[in-house]
């Protein structure tokens, strides 16, 4: 493990109490994209989705900040991050 992260050292994170204009403008075109799609109707899987990413976003400058995750209704693998 020491020598995988002497290879990929993990960069330090800058810790913000804001969002740039620019990323709000990226997460509310974001969001309005996937209010016109298909959303999965699954209450176990959407939960688990929110669950995984939300310990993710704990590890995160933004660990203060709410998120919400959807799973989309789509034959094909795409993930959004805001």
């Amino acid at each position: 493990m020491a020598k995988i992260r002497q290879q990929f050292p993990i960069p330090k994170l800058e810790v913000r109490n804001e969002f740039s204009v620019i990323e709000e403008g990226i997460g509310l075109g974001i969001a309005s994209k996937i209010g016109t799609l298909k959303l999965y109707d699954n209450k176990k899987i959407v939960d688990y989705i929110n669950l995984v990413g939300n310990l993710l976003v704990e590890a995160t400058p933004a660990y203060d900040l709410p998120f919400k995750f959807f799973v989309i209704d789509q034959p094909v693998v795409k993930a959004y991050a805001p």
